[in-house]
Parts: structure tokens; sequence; C-alpha cells
């Protein structure tokens, strides 16, 4: 291409003597030279770049006053061209990407002429102010001294993948000044962004009428990466918001530079003024924008407080010169990397600069849509290093805590808004978060020390699903525990372990392990199910594109795809099944169509000229029927034939019908349908609708379900939920709102005697589902935990002996399925389930009421047990059995006995007697203990001084939790063996006498007590048929709200 210096134009990108310059000036070099000692002594903070949104403007006067000082300082320093040129190189030889630079000012300014503006030279330098910008958008760091720019930040974070050069015809030969371009209008009638930027263009085509820049087109359609327009605003700063605000957007109609035939288009641009322009960070930060990626910050941030991410991505905060990495999320979005899913195990993560991997993501069982990412970050502390990434200095508010760990929640959903809509994008967890403004998060505690490190903070989460945030839990963006544990087992400076947990769920609901095709992805809204004959049908319905429908048989799922001609016109469709044959029909709001599909094949059956808001298929008595709708105004009922619709009766003369339904009452098909304010069901007799009212009440959502001859109907008007039976005599509806809370979408199904109800909650978008028998619907009991944390819609079918639950959240989420395996109930009383803490278990109630020792649950392939520690009180525990180790205790009290086992012991399990006595030893930090005779402990227990202490397989004493076998043990900073009660945090955990963490149920001094599997004591909830009060012990003989519990502690009646 051809670009210009001066007056003439020339071949090339680069023309000329290549730039080599300083960042401000010679004497704000030297500054920052300064400033990073004063930085390193933490005296002051460097000056903030750009911060999210308004600073507080005396914080920000005082940071400015602090660089002055340093420049001050700095002055005496005769600094010249001459002894900065070393400090970059400016000639970039493998750009790959580019951004064009056009310097502009207003109609009547004059700043730029006579060595003023950005062609100004500071005191007690040569280099100008242009020369700054120039190496900050251009300048390759060629010593520690030199910070990073536009080009040298984009090249290392993306690993080389974007190397952009900013062309800027605008400059000088010598590389030293700007001529400006000046804009027709004046600084206060430009409004629109957009318009300043095709202001630039107009003058800039003007100036250079045979500009060439055909070759900064990045792509086939003939766009550059980004144009960066730099208004002059002098010392006038723009107000946050403002037109002259720094910003990046996409130019919204066609614009080209250059001239005609070699001009390139202009697509995407950014705004950043002639002071902003001084903080590369800035620069940085808008031109990644360009490349995909979103703010980071709330749209409510402050200076120091509701920070989502902060220092940890340079999209979310930045601080002038000593700049941050982006996360890994960043990066995937702007096309940078790609981030690997892993499932729960132990996993090492590579420094960012290094080779591997430097980021996983993983999912959480209750959501399809939100995921994880623990990311290694490796922090210079050199803060004299100015070229350096990720400097981490305590006295500096904008820079990472340290090397180490972090662990950040993606939410698909909320990525179009970034940080800044009601939802975070990104959410990076940290300790000490509080939550008073709800489950989003305050955006405080300690985030600048969010890092997990073995010799820090090591561990993040809580198994123990009823944690909030509040209380360390890993969480999903509507505030439920994801169920997710990371600790770090080891790191240095270039690699970090760690293993990732989730927790056991104990709910039973599972995505079901299934071959085949997947579901979508994204962009569908809702979802039904549909069972026959062993097989489950789904329907996704989609926004102006065609639906999708799949078949699941045994565990495979097949896709059937939908009929050619369902085209995106088709914006409502429903789905029936009748021996075999798969209905789907659709309106366009003309006409209503219905298809069939058999063998595998859709062929159209007929249409008719009546539109449907809702149009709905159904089956009663092996026939199929569709119901249109007509807007809402009545409509019509068609009974589908073999290449015929034919209509049943005359138009329903009702001209309120909402959501819509078709069930079999006694073999004749009964349309159920919300009208005013009432939920009616209407059916035809002859050419007359009769019609009955089943509950007053406008329903936002119906659902319905057949099961031994009755039909139930489910319906909600996002307050209430009511359960209707119809039988061919009688019906009857029951409003059960007391049991549920506030329904946003609901779903029903039945399987003999037993109905199911699936509830999306309102606000939480939590999906549960209840069960009850169908002859008592008053009561109803949850079945299994939470399906999934978030949705809109959902659907529900049995087959066989599994529940099917289908859900889908937004748009941008994936379509999800869950199963349950039920167990066998006959539903003529209810049904709760036991408490057992699992097999082998001793539940309150059913015996051992004075062991203190749980059985273990040994396997013969593995054959760890984890035995029962005696105390006091008569009882024993036993180790589990099989070829393996045990870890049952062998330290019971008087009268207990400890752990027994068959399988033989191994270097892992606890000693029966203590080695010979030695003497600690201390290392780098560590310690060991030695024998006297000269060996020592590895792999294992010993017992020294009558405490118990557990050895690495390097001989080193270990602290903090371990596990062995299958137990939790939790060793004191001294490295002994605690027992006993043991708090952190809000939660408490048991240590039995043993050592090994307890989990289900175990009795402490006359109390029983229950353990999740993370070993969370449980409080002030329902275990089954018991409960936990407030202090973790189980109630006995007390009423608790509606339910009594005996003296067993196990449920037995209820007022």
């Amino acid at each position: 291409m051809t670009y210009r210096h001066g007056d003439d134009w020339a071949v090339g990108m680069v023309g000329g003597s290549a730039v080599r310059a300083e960042i401000k000036s010679a004497a704000r070099c030297v500054a920052m030279i300064v400033l990073s000692a004063i930085l390193a002594a933490g005296l002051v903070p460097l000056a903030p770049g750009f911060v999210p949104m308004a600073q507080a403007a005396e914080e920000e006067e005082a940071l400015s006053s602090q660089v002055e000082e340093a420049e001050l300082f700095a002055a005496d320093v005769n600094a010249d061209e001459e002894q900065v040129s070393n400090l970059y190189d400016t000639n970039i030889e493998d750009a790959n990407c580019h951004q064009l630079v056009l310097v502009v000012r207003f109609a009547g300014d004059t700043t730029g002429d006579g060595g003023t503006g950005l062609n100004a030279v500071s005191t007690g330098s040569s280099i100008t102010n242009w020369q700054s910008v120039y190496t900050s958008l251009n300048g390759q760091p060629l010593s520690r001294y030199a910070s990073p720019s536009l080009y040298s930040y984009l090249k290392e974070v993306s690993a080389g993948r974007c190397r952009i050069q900013s062309i800027v015809p605008q400059m000088s030969d010598d590389g030293k000044t700007v001529t400006y371009l000046t804009l027709p209008g004046s600084r206060d009638s430009y409004v629109a962004h957009s318009s300043v930027v095709e202001a630039a263009v107009n003058a800039f085509n003007a100036r250079y009428p045979e500009a060439d820049l055909s070759g900064l087109a990045d792509n086939g359609e003939g766009y550059i990466s980004n144009v960066l327009v730099i208004p002059e605003t002098g010392d006038i700063v723009p107000e946050v918001g403002t037109t002259l605000w720094p910003r990046q957007d996409d130019y919204p109609g066609e614009l080209w530079v250059g001239a005609k035939g070699k001009a390139a288009r202009v697509g995407s641009y950014t705004i950043v003024n002639t002071t902003h322009v001084l903080h590369t960070g800035t620069i940085v930060h808008e031109a990644i924008h360009a490349f995909g990626a979103k703010d980071l910050y709330r749209a409510a941030t402050v200076q120091l407080s509701n920070h989502a991410v902060g220092m940890w991505d340079i999209m979310a905060m930045n601080s002038g010169s000593c700049l941050m990495r982006p996360l890994f999320i960043t990066l995937q979005d702007c096309g940078w990397a790609e981030i690997e899913e892993v499932e729960p195990g132990t996993h090492t993560l590579n420094a960012p600069s290094a080779s591997g991997r430097s980021a996983v993501k993983f999912k959480s069982p209750y959501s399809d849509s939100e995921y994880f990412v623990a990311e290694f970050r490796s922090a210079n502390t050199d803060t004299g290093n100015l070229s350096a990434l990720d400097t981490a200095y305590d006295g500096f508010t904008y820079t990472i805590g340290g090397t180490g760990l972090v662990v950040y929640r993606v939410n698909p959903a909320a990525k179009d808004a970034g940080n800044k809509g009601d939802k975070d994008y990104v959410y990076l967890f940290r300790p000490n978060e509080t939550v008073a403004g709800g489950v989003r998060g305050d955006g405080e505690g300690d985030l600048k020390h969010a890092q997990l490190s073995a010799a820090g903070t090591s561990s993040l989460g809580s198994l123990d699903l009823a944690d909030s945030l509040g209380e360390g839990a890993i969480t999903l963006s509507n505030g439920a525990n994801s169920g997710l544990m990371v600790r770090v087992v080891s790191n240095d400076d270039a690699s970090l372990t760690f293993e990732l947990s989730v927790a056991e769920d104990e709910g039973g609901w599972k995505a079901p392990e299934i071959t085949g095709v997947a579901l979508p992805a994204s962009g569908y809204y809702d979802t039904k199910l549909v069972s026959e004959n062993g097989k489950v049908y789904q329907l996704c319905s989609a926004f102006r594109k065609a639906p999708r429908i799949f078949c699941l048989e045994g565990s495979t799922r097949s896709d059937l795809g939908a009929p050619s001609d369902c085209s995106e016109s088709f914006y409502a469709v429903d789905l029936a099944v009748c021996d075999g044959a798969v209905y789907l029909c659709g309106s366009d709001g003309i006409r209503t169509v219905v298809w069939r599909r058999a063998e595998s094949s859709w062929s159209v059956v007929d249409e008719v000229t009546v539109p449907a808001t809702t149009p709905v298929l159904g089956v009663a008595a092996r026939g199929v029927y569709l119901y249109a709708d007509n807007f809402g105004s009545g409509g019509s009922l068609y009974r589908v034939g073999a290449g015929k619709l034919s209509k049943v009766g005359s138009a329903l003369a009702i001209n309120q019908v909402y959501n819509p339904r078709i069930i079999d009452r006694a073999g004749s098909p009964v349309v159920v349908f919300s009208s005013g304010s009432e939920t009616k069901m209407a059916w035809p007799e002859a050419e007359v609708w009769k019609e009955s009212v089943l509950h007053s009440g406008t329903s936002s959502s119906i659902s319905t379900t057949e099961s031994n001859g009755v039909t139930y109907v489910a319906s909600s008007d996002g307050e209430h939920i009511s359960i209707s039976s119809i039988t061919a005599d009688v019906f009857d509806t029951a409003e059960v709102t007391e049991v549920f809370p506030k329904p946003y979408s609901v779903a029903v199904a039945a399987r003999d005697n037993m109905l199911y109800l699936a509830v999306v909650e309102s606000g939480t978008q939590l999906v549960r589902v209840y069960k009850a028998s169908a002859s008592n619907l008053s009561r109803w009991e949850h079945l299994g935990g939470i399906v999934v944390t978030s949705a809109t819609a959902v659907g529900l079918t049995v087959r066989d002996a599994s529940l099917f639950c289908a859900t889908v959240d937004t748009l941008d989420s994936p379509v999800g399925l869950r199963s349950f395996v039920l167990p066998s109930e006959t539903g003529d009383k209810p049904d709760i389930p036991s408490g057992s803490g699992g097999a082998g278990t001793i539940v309150p109630g059913d015996g051992g009421s004075d062991s203190s020792g749980s059985s273990g649950t040994g396997s013969s392939s593995e054959g760890s047990g984890s035995g029962g520690a005696g105390d006091s009180s008569a009882g024993s525990g036993s180790g589990g059995t099989g070829n393996g180790s045990s870890t049952g205790g062998a330290t019971g009290g008087s009268s207990g006995a400890g752990g027994s086992s068959s399988g033989s012991s191994s270097a892992s399990s606890k000693p029966a007697a203590a080695k010979p006595s030695g003497v600690w030893k201390k290392s780098g930090g560590r310690w060991w203990y030695r024998h006297h005779n000269g060996s020592y402990t590895r792999n294992g227990w010993e017992l020294i001084d009558g405490f118990w202490y557990h050895f690495d397989r390097s001989g080193w004493m270990q602290t903090g939790w371990l596990k062995v076998g299958r137990s939790w043990y939790y060793l004191s900073a001294s490295g002994a063996m605690k027992t006993g009660w043991l708090k952190q945090g809000r939660t408490w955990y048991y240590l039995k006498s043993s050592g090994a963490m307890a989990v289900g149920w175990y009795k402490v001094g006359g109390d029983w007590y229950w353990s999740s599997a993370s070993g969370a004591m449980g409080a002030n909830r329902w275990i089954g048929n018991y409960y936990l009060k407030g202090s973790g012990a189980m109630a006995t003989n007390q009423w608790i709200g509606r339910y009594h519990v005996n003296a067993s502690g196990k449920w037995d009646k209820t007022r």
C-alpha cells in the first residue's frame, strides 16, 4: 500500500527511518523508573489509566499530582532522544492486522500547530508527546524500563496470534509530529460517537485524496481491523459517557477510507481522546473490544468497590502502563485461545508464558449453560521491570496479589452485555465476599488476593449444597451452590496442580449417559417431552428458525430433524406422538400446518387457513387432534386424518383463549385453556361447545398428563399452582400453593398412581420436581434435589422406571435433559425417603444407639473402609473388607474397639504402634522426623509423643486437609492430627477419634449429627425423615412446623 509522510506518498507499510522512541517523553520515561522505585518502597501507586465508570475526582487528582511530582523529580536528569533511543523499536515486520490512526481537532481549534498539543516537547527533553503515543501503539520494548505497547501486549497475551500495527498517514517523516485533521463542527456539535468517526474519515479523504489504504483490509470484505480516532480535548477532560469518552463500537453504515478503488472499509472503531491516549492501558482496553472482548466491570462500579473481576483482567481494570493480562475467557472471546473442558480429578496448568494449557473449564451438575474456569497466573514480583505483565505488589490497588489459581464463573447468557447488565458474564471468586445486595455478590472481599496457592489459601468452594456465596461456595448466577470445590495441591512459578471435586449427588437427578447426537447447544427457547412405547421424543422450539425433534430410544438419541418446509416463518410449533407416528404442527400467522413423520421422512398432512398464537396437538382415543386458536379469538378443533384435517364442531365462540392444551376425557377431545380470569375446559357436542370452569385465575402455564383413566391438569398463574383431576363424570381442582415456591412454569407427568410435577421457581429459576400420590394431591414432597439451577422452560415425562426432565434457559444456553430413577411406589401412602447415610451406616432410631463408630463401606476391588473409633460408651466400628488398605482407627477409648480389617495394611494406613523415637528436623522451611537409627517415615502415619502425624512420599510433614484412602483427615499447623469438632469459616466438621472426617450419621455426646459428603455438618434441614436443629443435633420428641418427630427422631405424624 502507500501511506504519506508529510506531503509525499511512499510505498510500503513503514517507510523512512524506523522510529525509535520512549514512552511519554524522556522525562516521563525516567519518571516511570523513579515511580517504579517508589512503588517498590510502597509510597505511591502509579496513576491509573482507564478505571471503569467515574473515578472519584479527588482521588484522580491526587494520583495525577503524584505522577507530576515524580516527573519533576526526574527533570534534573538530562534525558534526550539519544538516551532513550534503545527503549523501543517501532519497526514492525510481522503484522497480521492493522489499525488506522486519525488525529483530529475541532473547528476553530489550532492545537497541534506551533509545537502544541501532541506535537509539544516535554520540559527538559527533545521528545514530543506524539512520539510517546506512537511508541504506545507500535513500540517493541527493548529494555526492562520500557512499558508494553499495544502491539507488544496483544502479541504476548495472544501467544502471537494478534500482531497489530498502527498506521498513521498523518505522521511526519521523522516520526516526531503529527498533522491534525480539522473537523468542520465544534466539539459540542457532535452528539453521536459515530458522527465523530464519520467526520474524521471524510476529513482524511478530503486531505489525502490519493491515499491507497487497500493494504489495510484485513479480511475478504475489505474491513480494517480497527480505526482509532484521537480527538484533541486539551485541558477539558471529557465526562464519563459523553461523546469523546473512550469507547469502542461498530460503524452502523457503510464508510470507506482512502482513494476510490484503493479504500478500506470502516467497521470497528475506537475513540481515545488526547488525555486518555497517554495511558497505554486505555488504548489496549478499547482495542481489544474490536476483537470481541467484553467489558468486565459492572455498570455501577466505582473506584475501589463493586468489582466482579477487577485487576485480574484489563477489560475490568487497568493502571496505565502497569498492565495485567486478560483472563482466558477474554482471550477465547477474541479467538486467541480455546479453554479445554475437564472432569473432576487432578489437573496441572502451566504459566501463561509457557507452552501447554494455562486454564481449564468445568461444569456443575446443576447447570447446562454456565461453567467455571480455573486459571493459573504467574506474577512478576520485580516491580522495577516495567515491561512485564501481571506485576504483583500489595501496596498498589491495580495489580494482582500474587502467583496462584483464580477461579471464575462464566454465564454465556449474559455475554452480550458483559458485566454491565443485571447479571455478570464473568465473576471471579474471592475470600470474604459479601452478599448484602443479593446473590450476585457485592463485589467486595479480598479480590486482589483471590489467587489460591499451596502455601496460602489453598481451597475454594463447598460440597455442602446448602452453602452460599457468602459462605465460600462456588455459586451459579442465581446464588445456588454449584457443588464444586477446588484445592491447590502444589505450585511454583512455572506450574500449578489442583484437585477438582464435586458434591455427591444425593438428589439422584443426573444427565443420562447417551450416545448418538447431542441436543442443541444454543438457539432454542422452549422444549417439550412426549413418551410412547419406550421412546422419549423431545421438541426444541426456536425463534425464526426451524424446530428440531429428537428421539431417545434406550440410551441412543437420534435427530428426527424437521419438515423441510417448516421454515423459520413458523414461529409456534407443537408435537404429538400416536402409534409410532410423530406429528408436528406450526403456524406462520396466516395458516396452521400439520406434518407427519412415518418411517424416516416428513410429509404434509394438511393445512387450514386459521392462524394460531399457540397451535397445539393432542391425542384422544388413539386419534390426533389439532387446535388452532385464531390468535386467541375462539379457534377451531380438527381431527388429523390421512391427508386431511377435519373440523370438529363449530368454532369456539370465546374471544380469549390462551395457552390451550388438548386432553383425552373418556375418549373425547377436550380443550383446556385460560380465558380472562378463569381456567376452563371446553368440548364440542354436535355443533355446540360445552364448557366448565376448572378454577378461577388466569393460567400462564398449563401442562397435562393421563394415568389410569384420569387426566391431570397442572396450571399456574405465577403465584399459585392448581392441580385438576378430570374423569368422564367429574372433575376436581386442588390448589396446592402452600407446598410450592412461586412458580414461573410447570410441567406434569404420571406413573401408576403417582403424580410428578416440575416447577421452575420464579426469580431464582431453579427447577425442582415434586411427587404426590394421586389419592392425596394436598401432600407433595421433593423428588431428589435440584434438577438444574436456571431454566425458563421445562418438560417432564416418564419412560419405564425413569422420569425425564427437559430444560432450556436462554437462546444462548443449551437444551438439557436430566433423568431420575423412580422407586417402586404404590401411591397409597406418603413415601418419604429414609434417613440412611449410605450402605452400612447406622441410622438413628434403627439400632446402635450407643455406638460411636460407623461401619465402613469397603469394596472387594479396593477394600478401603472407614472404621469407627470407640469412646467411653460400648460399641465398636468395623473396617471395610477386601483386598486393600483399611483406614479403620486403632485408637479406641477405654470401652470402644478400633476398626478391624481383613485387608493388608499399606504405608498410607495408620500403624498400630509408634516407631522408635527420634528428633524433628527443619530444612528449607519444612519439617521431617529423623529416627535415632537415621531412618524416617515416608508416605504414611507415625505416632510421635502422643500425636499422629502424616508424612508425604519424600518424608516431609504434611498440614491441612489430607485424603488417605477414602477418608479425609485434618492436620494442624503443627502437623498433629486433629480430632473432635473443627470449624472452618462458617462450616463445622467432626473428626472421629481415628481422625477420619465423619460423613453421614454419627453420634457425639448422646446426640446424633449428620454431615454431607464434604464433611460439612448439616443444620436446620430435613435429612429424609429426620430433622437437624440449628446446633446440628437431630431433633427428638418435638414438632417441626407441621411435622412431629418421635423419640428416635423419625417423622411420625403431621398436624
